[in-house]
């Protein structure tokens, strides 16, 4: 018999509680969006991911675990694909890149890639 709660059960219930009182509110609220924001969220999201794929190949030279491998380098891809997207859709920098119309599709290749490597292990 369980006399007790796991301590992960319950932060895990406590979240989705929370997360779910906290959506009530927020679900009104006007978004507003721009490009500098854009560019903002994908150099973080390159940044987390650069950080992520670190720890995974850091986990792989201690424990020698294929697994931490794939996974650290689907990461590092991913964040170098989430790099050019924000590279190539900043205002900051001028266009001269790629057309115009390319710039839209620079955002699909990091979720491929990424699904396609986690799906490979």
């Amino acid at each position: 018999p369980m006399n007790f709660i796991h301590p992960r059960f319950l932060s895990y219930c406590i979240t989705a509680i929370v997360l779910i009182f906290v959506s009530v509110p927020l679900r009104d609220l006007s978004w507003r969006g721009s490009t500098d924001l854009h560019t903002i969220m994908e150099v973080v999201a390159a940044l987390l991911e650069l950080a992520v794929g670190g720890l995974a190949l850091l986990r792989y030279h201690s424990l020698k675990q294929v697994t931490f491998l794939f996974v650290g380098m689907g990461f590092f891809g991913t964040a170098l694909l989430d790099a050019y997207h924000a590279t190539v859709t900043s205002q900051c920098l001028p266009r001269i890149f790629l057309p115009v119309s390319i710039h839209s599709f620079s955002g699909v290749g990091s979720p491929r890639a990424f699904s396609c490597r986690s799906f490979s292990v």
